[in-house]
């Protein structure tokens, strides 16, 4: 399983597998973000890469050359691009699952649930706007959702996105009056069970300040494969 993560991420940079592996920085322009106004900086171990829109990748090396000593402090490399930046997204965890570390989290609140759009309203009206829209769960799609009920109540809710044709990462929502109970890591693990089902690569990602949530990743299997910062332009 780490070999298709390695090939999803190579893909997704537009680089050899094997470049992953390579110990140095390097800047490259998007291919997996596509037009994405900004740029994104993905670190594991000693190798880092810097995707940047096209017309920038030239000036970013250059200025890269020119800090050469940030690259043990990958956060700071953020400041290159403070003249265009509108905001900072980041750090995040970005990990996978292999199926043989997979450790189902057992309760029986946590199935598939129809698209209810009354228990989903409730949910979605208890969270914050900005944690919603990062969940990026949207019921609507074809993916089914895996919510977890008290007395008729949705208090957390995961759905599978594709970010290929085979590789999929689950986004997770908790009503903030029922967090740290476990109910998160539930819905996650019927999420990631129902990917690894379907021969799913399963990534994960989520800030690396949500202590939580990085626990619970780690508590069913989940293994870190890299770090990364989103940069978003001023558009």
């Amino acid at each position: 399983m780490r070999k298709r993560a390695r090939q999803f991420w190579g893909d997704f940079f537009g680089l050899d597998p094997q470049e992953l592996e390579q110990p140095g920085a390097r800047v490259v322009p998007h291919c997996g973000l596509g037009d994405y106004a900004g740029a994104w900086i993905f670190w594991r171990d000693d190798t880092l890469l810097l995707s940047t829109p096209p017309d920038l990748v030239d000036e970013t090396r250059a200025a890269l050359q020119a800090t050469m000593d940030m690259l043990r402090e990958p956060e700071r490399l953020a400041g290159i691009f403070s003249d265009r930046a509108e905001r900072m997204i980041g750090p995040a965890y970005q990990g996978y699952l292999d199926p043989a570390e997979f450790r189902p989290h057992q309760s029986a609140g946590a199935s598939a649930v129809p698209v209810d759009e009354h228990l989903v309203h409730g949910l979605r009206t208890a969270c914050d706007p900005e944690e919603w829209s990062h969940a990026g769960i949207e019921p609507e799609r074809p993916e089914p959702c895996f919510g977890y009920l008290i007395d008729n109540r949705l208090v957390a809710l995961a759905q599978n996105a594709f970010w290929s044709e085979a590789t999929v990462s689950p986004g997770i929502i908790v009503h903030p009056g029922y967090r740290g109970r476990g109910y998160g890591k539930a819905v996650l693990a019927a999420a990631a069970s129902d990917a690894l089902q379907h021969d799913h690569l399963v990534l994960y990602q989520t800030l690396l300040g949500n202590t939580p949530a990085v626990r619970a990743a780690s508590a069913l299997g989940f293994t870190q494969f890299a770090t990364h910062l989103a940069v978003r332009f001023r558009v």
